[in-house]
């Protein structure tokens, strides 16, 4: 089988995963299930994905995919450095609604795929740390700063902090508060007097 062809194979097992994750969520799907939506032999299944779990991280890679992209093309389009920042706090509502009110996950099922979910977060926060910083920089205000890496990733696990308590905010609601922190967080810095900007203090 041509490197294509299997390519395109992946991506149909992957875009039939993904609306089973949605419809019915990780817990309740089966690969029997999976394998009958696509309507081939569980072991033709098995060929490209050993079981579920394997299935599930490379349905999250295709959705952190089409998420990098959707919030570059976003921060482009924004205007100032603080616009940027507003537009990115505001795609933490597209993360919440994508990866844990769209495959119903719960607790239970975080720590059944606990490696999986880490290992997600690890590339979700590593992405929000080097935005966030490149917003930063497009500030001359803020673009000499040192540690700017080190400040980007606090709003970012500050940002995250908000979306793990936010289980019975509405949508709206919570991009309204994703949004104040981050016009909060980033007008402090600039009130902040340059020296102690610079060192962290």
């Amino acid at each position: 089988m041509e490197t294509k062809e299997i390519e395109q194979k992946q991506m149909d097992i992957i875009c039939a995963a993904q609306s089973a994750f949605a419809e019915y969520g990780f817990r309740k799907v089966t690969m029997g299930d999976i394998a009958r939506h696509l309507d081939i032999s569980r072991s033709a299944l098995y060929y490209y994905y050993k079981n579920k779990e394997e299935l599930f991280a490379a349905v999250l890679e295709h959705e952190l995919a089409l998420y990098e992209k959707e919030l570059g093309d976003l921060i482009e389009q924004a205007g100032t450095p603080e616009e940027k920042l507003v537009a990115f706090g505001a795609t933490y509502v597209y993360l919440r609604s994508n990866f844990i009110n769209m495959y119903k996950l719960t607790y239970q099922d975080m720590s059944v795929s606990h490696d999986i979910i880490n290992r997600f977060r690890s590339r979700v926060l590593s992405l929000h740390g080097s935005t966030i910083a490149r917003i930063l920089k497009k500030d001359e205000a803020l673009a000499r700063v040192s540690h700017v890496n080190a400040i980007s990733q606090m709003l970012s696990m500050s940002l995250r902090g908000v979306v793990f308590n936010s289980a019975d905010m509405t949508d709206e609601r919570l991009r309204r508060d994703l949004v104040f922190l981050c016009k909060i967080f980033y007008n402090g810095l600039r009130s902040m007097p340059e020296q102690q900007v610079k060192n962290g203090e």
